[in-house]
């Protein structure tokens, strides 16, 4: 019998894991010392780059269910619009993201898993493990003794598994404290948009929930060292929407209100052995952009069919090092490219302000440029090119890049990867028909569009990203074989 891999944490990174890993047959156990999902909006939204991501398994349509679409963003600076983004464009199919709060994310994720058989095992925590060559000893805290193949560090900032490891977390905190508050709220409101005011008291961002419930987060006077900020109130909340925003908003109820601290940090190394972490146990840093649960939730899709195709023994446990090859660097650039935007979202220097308000209108006002940031925020621009899986190659779309989410005659490209685990997109009518020796199932598709496009036959990998093209897929499954890629 198969020892099953356990996943520490239950949060949106961890059921990815678990849900991305139980899709390839993976026997799995998820704990959490939480005695129930989170009830709050926690992280707010799902960019395209993860709907493209999740949807074979939880169709992105389930997500948009009862929220709202992520169109666009709004800036002013002291009540004047100086910008708009749009975050929409034609060639995709997906929307750009979706505004959702993280409790309705978790339960999605969470019914994903019930069809696999798979129940969070709730009140439990890592008391303590130790690591070999080939697995795990795990001491749990109900007093169980267990051994897994690999243990799964998705259990967040204060991760118990990144402190047995004894990990450094190198960064900084910013010297700000921040307001956040969910509320409902009476007044009219642009539809789809994610709104960003700027004065000299600080930056406000404004983001929908859903129907006249919104996110609130406001830059507030920082507290004395070592002194604990004041819980906020509705009366602070409609303070700042009255003195620092251009709304005619009456803040009628408060659905959760807290402060909060930004840290900027990442280990420097996501494997050790067969311990591997994944989303904010391995970085954390500015909510700026909506990055965090997008990155963590990506981390988990990529590990997952790599833990997956060394448990078929399709591969080397030397395939895992692609994980810290491809994901380290994708959350390196969030941590320096959130920090730069809280950095630019708190100047209160009037002079700065204008310079600033000045660079945001002109670079919106150029498609090229409004483009390049939209990609960045819905993280379209994420690839593995440099990556040790990617086969050099020219084009538009190449080894490493995300599957193109373009509209088909009938339907969306990605709809043809719903249900599968990899899929060779091919004229020719056969292929390979496993990723390794015995490894994942490879399912082939017939899409003459798809195959134009890229410019001749194309392997998909499990979490959305392609392999190879034309002549390179087999030389691509040869190298997973040898255990090197």
């Amino acid at each position: 019998m198969i020892e099953p891999v356990l996943i520490v944490g239950a949060g949106p990174v961890g059921l990815t894991a678990a849900l991305m890993m139980a899709r390839h047959g993976t026997p799995v156990r998820i704990i959490d010392q939480n005695d129930a999902p989170t009830t709050l909006s926690k992280a707010l939204v799902l960019w395209r780059r993860t709907l493209q991501v999740i949807d074979p398994v939880i169709p992105w349509e389930h997500f948009l269910d009862g929220h709202v679409k992520a169109e666009r963003g709004l800036f002013f600076d002291k009540g004047r619009k100086i910008a708009e983004l749009s975050f929409e464009h034609d060639e995709h199919g997906l929307p750009a993201g979706v505004f959702i709060p993280q409790s309705d994310t978790e339960a999605l994720l969470i019914d994903g898993l019930s069809k696999h058989d798979i129940t969070v095992e709730r009140q439990i925590g890592l008391s303590t493990f130790t690591r070999d060559d080939d697995g795990v000893s795990c001491t749990l805290s109900t007093g169980e003794v267990l051994r897994t193949p690999w243990l799964i560090g998705c259990d967040g900032g204060h991760s118990t598994v990144r402190h047995t490891l004894g990990l450094e977390f190198p960064g900084e905190t910013v010297d700000q404290c921040w307001l956040l508050a969910d509320v409902l709220v009476d007044g009219d409101a642009p539809e789809g948009a994610a709104i960003i005011e700027s004065g000299p008291e600080g930056p406000v961002a404004i983001f929908p929930v859903a129907k006249n419930r919104w996110r609130v987060i406001a830059a507030i006077e920082s507290q004395e060292e070592n002194s604990t900020p004041a819980d906020p109130t509705l009366t602070d909340v409609q303070h700042v929407l009255s003195t620092r925003t251009s709304l005619d908003w009456q803040a009628r109820e408060a659905l959760w209100l807290t402060n909060f601290a930004v840290n900027e940090r990442q280990i420097a190394e996501y494997v050790h052995g067969r311990v591997i972490l994944a989303g904010d146990a391995a970085h954390v840093h500015s909510p700026a952009g909506g990055q965090g649960m997008n990155t963590g939730m990506q981390d988990a899709a990529n590990l997952a069919w790599k833990v997956a195709i060394v448990m078929h023994n399709a591969a080397s446990p030397s395939l895992l090092s692609t994980y810290q090859a491809e994901r380290h660097p994708v959350g390196a650039a969030v941590v320096k490219d959130t920090g730069r935007m809280l950095k630019m979202a708190m100047i209160t220097n009037p002079v700065l302000r204008a310079i600033r308000g000045t660079g945001i209108h002109l670079a919106m006002s150029i498609p090229a440029l409004q483009r390049a940031v939209g990609s960045m925020i819905t993280e379209e621009i994420v690839n593995y090119r440099k990556g040790p899986l990617a086969v050099k190659g020219h084009g538009t779309h190449r080894s490493g890049d995300a599957f193109p989410d373009m509209p088909l005659e009938d339907g969306l490209a990605t709809d043809l990867l719903r249900g599968h685990e990899a899929v060779l997109f091919s004229d020719a009518g056969d292929g390979p028909t496993t990723l390794g020796s015995g490894g994942l199932p490879i399912t082939l598709v017939r899409a003459p569009e798809i195959t134009s496009a890229c410019g001749g036959d194309v392997l998909v990998r499990p979490d959305g990203v392609i392999a190879a093209i034309g002549e390179d897929i087999g030389p691509w499954i040869d190298r997973l074989c040898q255990g090197t890629p």
